[in-house]
Parts: C-alpha cells; sequence; structure tokens
C-alpha cells in the first residue's frame, strides 16, 4: 500500500508540473472600460429625435477601444420608448425622456442622450388624388396665379421645378446634393403651409433625385411621390425619404407603371384640386427595374386652358412610342428634356406639341459636376458658356417649332437664373420672370478670349450681366454658341 501511495503522489507532482506556467507567459486582460459614447451612424449623438411606432438604431463605442464592448441599454421611462439589447430605440408614446448605456459590469462608466418621441402627424384635408371628387388638396387653395419655377442650379446639368397654385405646391426634382441645399430656403418660403402636394423623380439620374432629401428637409407634410419605379437608381436617400415618409407621415406612393396600368391605389390623372391635375403619358417604357433616361416620366400639367409638358431626360425613341400612344394637345410650356440635349427633343414630339413657351434647364457655365465655390482665379473652363447643354441640334430643332418660329419664347437658366412662369389659366398668357444668376457667364470677346482676373473683384471681368429676362435668341451666349444661322429667316432680315 505505501508503494501505491507513493506511486500515485509521484504521478499528482508530475502532473502539476505539466500545468505550471512558465514565468515568460503572458495572460491578455482586456484594459478596463473608461468610458463610453452613444452613436448614430457612426457618428456621436447627444440627442435624438423619433415618431411613435418608429425605430432608431444606436450603438455604443466603450473606450478604450480595446476593452471589452459589452454594454447595457435602458430607457427612463419605458412608457415612450424601449430599447433592445442591440441598441434599436421604438416610440411608444410622444414625449421625452433619456436613452441610458453603461459597461457591463462597470454601472459607473455609462452615458445618456435626450430622446423626443412625436406622435406622427396626420394630415387634413387631404385625399387620395384619384379623382376629382377626392384631389390631394381639400382646403382653401389660395388666390393668384399657377407658377412654374426653373430652379437655378450650382452644377452644369441639373434639373429642379417647382409648381405653385395657391397653397398647393409640387417639387419635381431636385439636381444634386449641393442644388438641393442650394434652393432649400427658396423652398420653404414658397411651401407657406408647411406641406408639399406632391414630389416627383422623373428617373433615377443623381442629378435629378440626389438633392431631393436636402431640399425637402425641412419640410413637415409631403401628401405623396410619384416616381419612375421601384429601382433604386442613383440615389438610395431618396428611396428612404418615401420610406420614412410613409412610415412617418402617412405619405401615399405611387409609380409610373402602376399609374398607367392603374393598380395598386395608382391612376394615370392625379388631381390638386378639381380644376388643377397631371396625367401621367403613356411613353411604353416605364419600369420597376430600370430608372434611365428612356424611363423618364412624361407629364402633362393642365390648369383651366394651360397646359405644361415635362418629362425629365426622355430620350427619342421613347418620344416616338409616346406619340404613338397618346394623343397629344398644344401645350402653353414645354421643358426641353435632358438639358437640351440633341438625343431628346425630336422635331415630331415638339411640333405635335408646339408650345407658345421652351424652358431649358442647364443651369450654368462652368465645369461639369463642380461643386460650389466662388469664382476662382485657377477655374477658366468654360467662362463664356459655349460648352455642354443645350446641343446645337436641339437648339435648330427648337427654333423650327411653329409657334417658336413666330414669338422666339425660349428662355435658358444660364442667363435668366431661377426662371417663373406665370399663368391665369390662359393658353397663350404666361409670362416669364426670370432673376440674376448666381454663377452667369463671361464676355471673352473683349479680352481676345482670354479670361481677366481682377483681384479687387475676387472674379473675372466682363461678366455678362442684364439678361434676366431676356429671350435666348438676345443673350450673348446664344452668340457665342453660333446659334444665329439657327433663327428663322424673317428674324436675320431683320
Amino acid at each position: 500500500m505505501k508503494r501505491l501511495a507513493t506511486f500515485g503522489l509521484l504521478v499528482l507532482l508530475a502532473l502539476s508540473g505539466c500545468t505550471r506556467r512558465s514565468s515568460s507567459e503572458v495572460v491578455s486582460v482586456p484594459p478596463t472600460p473608461l468610458s463610453v459614447k452613444i452613436l448614430k451612424d457612426n457618428t456621436q449623438v447627444f440627442d435624438v429625435t423619433t415618431y411613435v411606432n418608429d425605430t432608431i438604431s444606436l450603438q455604443a463605442e466603450v473606450l478604450p477601444k480595446d476593452a471589452a464592448q459589452d454594454v447595457v441599454w435602458s430607457v427612463t421611462d419605458t412608457a415612450l420608448a424601449t430599447i433592445s439589447e442591440t441598441g434599436v430605440v421604438t416610440g411608444v408614446a410622444a414625449g421625452q425622456t433619456m436613452v441610458n448605456v453603461h459597461a457591463l459590469n462597470y454601472p459607473d462608466v455609462k452615458a445618456s442622450l435626450f430622446l423626443t418621441v412625436n406622435q406622427v402627424a396626420e394630415q387634413t384635408g387631404v385625399g387620395t388624388g384619384t379623382s376629382a371628387d377626392d384631389p390631394f388638396y381639400k382646403g382653401y387653395e389660395g388666390d393668384g396665379p399657377l407658377e412654374v419655377y426653373f430652379l437655378e442650379t450650382y452644377k452644369i446639368y441639373a434639373d429642379s421645378l417647382l409648381i405653385k397654385k395657391g397653397n398647393i405646391e409640387i417639387l419635381i426634382d431636385a439636381g444634386w446634393q449641393c442644388d438641393g441645399e442650394m434652393n432649400r430656403d427658396f423652398l420653404n418660403e414658397k411651401v407657406e403651409d408647411g406641406r408639399l402636394d406632391m414630389v416627383i423623380a422623373s428617373h433615377g439620374d443623381a442629378d435629378h433625385t440626389q438633392g431631393i432629401p436636402y431640399i425637402v428637409r425641412d419640410i413637415e407634410h409631403i401628401t405623396s411621390f410619384l416616381d419612375y419605379g421601384r429601382a433604386g437608381g442613383e440615389s438610395s436617400a431618396y428611396k428612404q425619404l418615401i420610406r420614412n415618409r410613409q412610415q412617418n407621415d402617412g405619405a401615399v406612393y405611387y409609380t409610373a407603371l402602376d399609374s398607367i396600368n392603374k393598380v395598386n391605389g395608382a391612376t394615370n390623372r392625379y388631381y390638386f384640386t378639381s380644376e388643377f391635375y397631371v396625367d401621367v403619358l403613356n411613353t411604353g417604357a416605364y419600369s420597376d427595374t430600370s430608372s434611365g433616361n428612356a424611363n423618364s416620366l412624361a407629364l402633362l400639367f393642365c390648369y383651366q386652358d394651360f397646359k405644361f409638358f415635362t418629362a425629365g431626360d426622355l430620350t427619342t425613341g421613347s418620344e416616338t412610342s409616346l406619340l404613338r400612344n397618346e394623343t397629344l394637345p398644344q401645350v402653353s410650356l414645354y421643358k426641353a428634356s435632358h438639358h437640351g440635349s440633341h438625343g431628346s427633343n425630336s422635331q415630331a414630339l415638339m411640333d405635335t406639341l408646339n408650345p407658345y413657351m421652351v424652358a431649358i434647364a442647364a443651369s450654368r457655365a462652368g465645369a461639369y459636376n463642380k461643386n460650389p465655390g466662388p469664382p476662382n482665379p485657377d477655374d477658366t473652363y468654360n467662362l463664356d458658356g459655349t460648352k455642354g447643354h443645350p446641343a446645337a441640334a436641339a437648339v435648330e430643332r427648337i427654333y423650327k417649332i411653329p409657334r417658336i418660329s413666330l414669338n422666339l419664347n425660349v428662355f435658358w437658366n444660364a442667363a435668366n437664373g431661377t426662371m417663373k412662369f406665370s399663368t391665369n389659366g390662359g393658353a397663350n398668357d404666361l409670362v416669364m420672370e426670370g432673376s440674376t444668376p448666381v454663377k452667369g457667364y463671361y464676355d471673352l470677346t473683349k479680352t481676345g478670349g482670354t479670361p481677366v482676373w481682377n483681384e479687387d473683384l475676387q472674379d473675372f471681368e466682363n461678366k455678362v450681366t442684364g439678361e434676366e429676362n431676356t429671350k435666348f435668341h438676345d443673350t450673348k451666349v446664344f452668340t457665342f454658341r453660333g446659334y444665329t444661322s439657327y433663327l428663322p429667316a424673317w428674324v436675320t432680315k431683320a
């Protein structure tokens, strides 16, 4: 027995020796948490707002960063909001409370933020817009003319339009992000009751949709959206805006394809009042999977005898299909498609519409896709506005339109700034009022084609001014571009 006991003791000693750590082995222990901060979209926040039944996702970061990142979330007043283990806040009732978080096992390493939960606003006096008896706007619409604004955008190619009749406003596109930010105050001023009746995205290109979430940021209510379809397009923020407004504002969402097929509550005519409506015209190209130029919405706005045709960047192929599918009337105002591109604006379509006035939305001289900024002595590209849209071929076709060949009523943002077209409902009572362009262009013929920087002015010399209300053919840039030969013979003879 003594031998067995001795043998067992030796085995235990041997085993204990095998598990003994060497003096050089280091055990890694996470550092003690010192602080924690609350993030939303990877940015530290101290107060957030959500709505009843809406959610918002928060993240926590424990410092130092190599400390354990496990945390515990809580809400001070669970009657107003709840929060999941992963930081997802859900609004329960309107009010204000605190969201709290602390590092796991370290209750004193904590942070809090202020949470506001708003009740979803109920829109009053709002219909579906799908019939004259159930228009979008059911209140007193207000007096005054119908106004169509072609908002000047900073970047060289972009569309942004606002249609206003009293208390009714419709936004069509908003250019790039910087354009939406630039025109936000303008929109806020025009939307006096805090409600846009419709937001329209003509197609998915970023120079049309990217600015929409930024220009409407301060708008309290949006009644409806109408766009090219369920394809994402180039601005996911725009599609997220629709989802948020549907959930939080009760906005309705219609697509062009649904409108033509009259499904999912949509129709091909939407009423703002019993006598002011927009028709979605059948181009045969609407899709829920594509959002390019060819898929652009073709729209006809009608108010009494006034008619306005606008079609985003619609291509000549889709224009041909449109002419087959629809019987189009003569219109008062025509927006040159695709900023006056040669691949749009077919002679057949424009002659059929035979507009009283044409507006070209291609805002400024300068480099393509350049962000806003003051004049710069090194930025001399296209100072005279001779490059880019509108294209010569499109301009030539525009001046062949029967009524335009007689009245020459063509206008362009680059010379006319933000343009306002006003009508009292007549077919031909339209009046254009321009404004001083943000960017403008320069007369380089005075300096032999060489830009001259003026240090005192902090601008180039010979900037063209005073053309706010000038027709396109009478602007200097028309001559700079060599378009004079496109004018009808009676003008050149005179």
